[in-house]
């Protein structure tokens, strides 16, 4: 909300520095042509590592004009307000001073974004919407208006002019009002309809209670001063009617018409390779290691067939069983002791092959000297294959970082730590510089897995918004 924080701290400039603005108007001067110069060269810094509240409460306040567009706000309403009052007699004596100040910072605002669209204008206009391509002529008409307005407010030359002629000249300051207003409303109008940015829905709405009711009250005031028309109950309610019909109207501007997501589209080739770096995170056992088991499985069914095919033959004889028993053990023996050996050359040469072990537990029931008991043979487990470890949870994150002049919003979609989708949201001005930088650097951080890709030529400041909230979101999303 740069506007109504710019009118607090407009209104407590005027009401607390009113009289040494007054007799060091100089030293105000100075100080907000450094304001200017500071925020033309914010035009060319990285400011989106700074907290966003800076970006978007206080840098905003110099880079989009709210500070200034305050002092004129204050500036104009001061010819609609009732002389004599006390708030007239407030504004009225530095009225001049605080339209030279307005007039310095907003020098450097259409500098700051002058550099891109001034120069777009004339070398490559089609580059420009329509309504941005209006804005910017009609900002450069501001300011042929406002430069000679401002220099014949400054004391000594005002001293050295015709009364009559500057008034006559400094009428062109109602012009002026009415571009800005102008101005204003092709800025926000396509933001707001766009769905996705309350700021500029609010801007349109409270902009159009400024400036609309200002007309009414500018007019009425003109019917009582100069057409001498006595202040009554019908003026003033012809004025409320008119101005609370344009006040509506203009709102309808400020209603969404539409709901853009801005996102990215992937094409076959971003898609296929989506589902190769799906399919090569995907953590599987290596096949050596699962030839390795089904060896160590058919090694240890056979050893099962060869020591459960033991004579098993009832006699009548006690003396004969004890025989074959003996000789059943005395043959288990040798047995066991030659599969021990093929065990561990076995486990040599797998130990070679795979860092894994092959999980062969045999557990052979060595205590023969009952006559019923059977050797036992443990059937080898199955080697379970590892869960993977991922670094992300699975699911839609978001997160914003700051663009051009606005907050860019990003949404991505993880699922088995690959980022599967991006799309995206920007509160820019001009979302030229977004619809450059989205196709390229989504595609680019999708197909790459990271976030530290090319910036899109142009589109500076918007690519990094994308890379920095993106990577945002991947941090929220970490386990």
């Amino acid at each position: 909300m740069v506007l109504l924080s710019g009118l607090i701290l407009a209104t407590a400039f005027t009401v607390g520095c009113g009289k040494i603005l007054k007799k060091h108007s100089l030293i105000f001067y100075i100080v907000s042509a450094v304001l200017s110069v500071f925020t033309v060269i914010l035009s060319f810094v990285e400011t989106r590592n700074l907290p966003m509240w800076v970006n978007s409460y206080v840098l905003s306040l110099l880079t989009k004009s709210g500070f200034a567009s305050s002092l004129w706000i204050i500036v104009m309403w001061a010819g609609a307000l009732k002389n004599g009052s006390k708030a007239i007699k407030k504004v009225m004596p530095i009225r001049g001073e605080l339209s030279i100040i307005a007039a310095i910072l907003t020098l450097g605002h259409n500098i700051n974004y002058g550099r891109n669209y001034f120069v777009r204008l004339f070398t490559n206009p089609q580059s420009i919407p329509a309504n941005y391509l209006i804005a910017a002529v009609i900002s450069l008409v501001m300011m042929l208006i406002m430069i000679p307005l401002t220099v014949i407010s400054f004391p000594a030359i005002r001293k050295k002019m015709n009364v009559k002629r500057w008034k006559s000249v400094q009428r062109f300051a109602y012009l002026f009002y009415g571009l800005m207003y102008a101005h204003i409303l092709l800025l926000y109008i396509p933001m707001a309809q766009r769905g996705n940015n309350i700021e500029a829905s609010f801007n349109i709405l409270l902009y159009s209670i400024i400036f609309i009711t200002y007309l009414g009250c500018r007019i009425r005031k003109y019917f009582i001063v100069k057409k001498k028309v006595v202040p009554n109950a019908r003026l003033n309610a012809v004025t409320a009617v008119v101005v609370f019909a344009m006040v509506f109207g203009a709102s309808a501007f400020a209603v969404p018409m539409h709901k853009n997501s801005n996102s990215a589209d992937l094409n076959t080739d971003t898609k296929a390779n989506i589902s190769a770096t799906k399919k090569a995170t995907e953590t599987t056992l290596p096949d050596v290691t699962e030839k390795a088991s089904e060896n160590s499985i058919e090694k240890s069914t056979q050893k099962s067939s060869e020591s459960s095919t033991q004579p098993t033959k009832n006699n009548s004889s006690q003396k004969e069983s004890k025989n074959i028993e003996e000789t059943a053990v005395n043959e288990n023996a040798d047995n066991k002791e030659d599969n021990q050996d093929n065990e561990k050359s076995e486990a040599q040469e797998n130990a070679e092959n795979i860092d894994t072990p092959s999980n062969e537990n045999i557990n052979t029931n060595s205590d023969n000297s009952s006559a019923d008991s059977d050797t036992e043979i443990q059937k080898p487990l199955a080697a379970a294959k590892p869960q993977p470890n991922y670094v992300y949870n699975n699911g839609t994150y978001t997160a914003k970082a700051y663009g051009y002049d606005g907050d860019v919003e990003i949404t991505i979609t993880i699922e088995n730590d690959v980022i599967t989708s991006i799309s995206g949201t920007s509160e820019e001005s001009d979302l030229w510089y977004f619809d450059n930088a989205k196709s390229k650097v989504f595609n680019e951080i999708i197909n790459s897995q990271q976030t530290d890709v090319d910036a899109c030529s142009g589109a500076t400041f918007s690519s990094n918004a994308i890379m920095s909230a993106v990577q945002s979101a991947l941090n929220s999303a970490k386990k």
